[in-house]
Parts: structure tokens; sequence; C-alpha cells
């Protein structure tokens, strides 16, 4: 949402939620500020390497739930250095207090946005999955590159 250019692909996905004040505002947020961090990468903790292929949208969350308050500060200081946005302060100062907040924001966030489309996005990713492991055994690892694509 904050960087349209640079994912043209999405265009039309961004275009349906352009006025989802969800993503776009009133105000600060800490759900929005994590996901429009300056360096267009997210916090580490909001991205914990799901469990197995089969993991559920609430096991992820709940993993997300409980990274240790350590871990959300120092991810925190490496996305955004010493320019935090003022709606995560409460997060740095009272991590477990504050992720039920955002974990709840990030459900919200799924479900308006991502979960009608999943089925799709799901199927098209396990093709790429499937497309780049049979380059890789027929071809060599240079086939799976990442910007070798399907031709």
């Amino acid at each position: 949402m904050t960087h349209p250019a640079s994912h043209a692909i999405h265009m039309p996905w961004l275009f349906d939620h352009r006025h989802d004040q969800l993503l776009t505002g009133p105000g600060p947020s800490a759900a929005y500020d994590l996901t429009a961090a300056p360096t267009r990468h997210l916090p580490g903790f909001l991205a914990p390497t799901p469990l197995s292929p089969l993991t559920a949208l609430g096991d992820e969350l709940d993993e997300v739930r409980r990274t240790p308050a350590h871990v959300v500060r120092r991810d925190l200081a490496g996305v955004f250095g010493g320019e935090l946005p003022v709606s995560l302060t409460r997060l740095v100062r009272a991590p477990h207090q504050e992720m039920e907040t955002v974990v709840a924001d990030l459900r919200r966030y799924w479900q308006r946005t991502l979960a009608p489309t999943w089925p799709r996005v799901r199927a098209l990713l396990e093709s790429d999955i499937h497309y780049r492991a049979r380059s890789l055994t027929e071809r060599g690892p240079a086939a799976c590159s990442p910007t070798s694509t399907p031709t």
C-alpha cells in the first residue's frame, strides 16, 4: 500500500483495497506502521517460519503472540533504528500486552483482504514450488535462481 509502484503485479488488489481504513489509516496504528516500514522489510517476528506446510493462520498468529520481548525490541530496532513511529512505542515498552492488539489487527487484515483470494494465491504458490522442484531435478540449481521464471 505504501510503495505500489514496486509491486505492479498486485495493482488490481491494491486498487480494490486502496480506501480500506484498516490498511491506510485513519491515524497512527501499530499494525499499519509495522507493515509500512521505510526499509520495506517486516520486523522478523511478524513472519515466523511456518511449523509445517499445513500451518493455519491461527497457529501462525499464536507464534507471533508468543514472541519474546527481547526479540520484538531487537526486530523493531533492526527495521526502524532510531526512527520508531509513535504508534510502536507501547509495543517496545510492553510487548506482551500490545501484541494482543497487533495480532487482532493482523487477523482482521487477513479476513478482509487476503482470505477471499487465498485459495487462488495458494494454488499459484504451490504451482511455482512444483515448477521449481521439477526444474531443479531436470536442469540443476541454476534453473531455480530467483531470476528463473516459468516459460
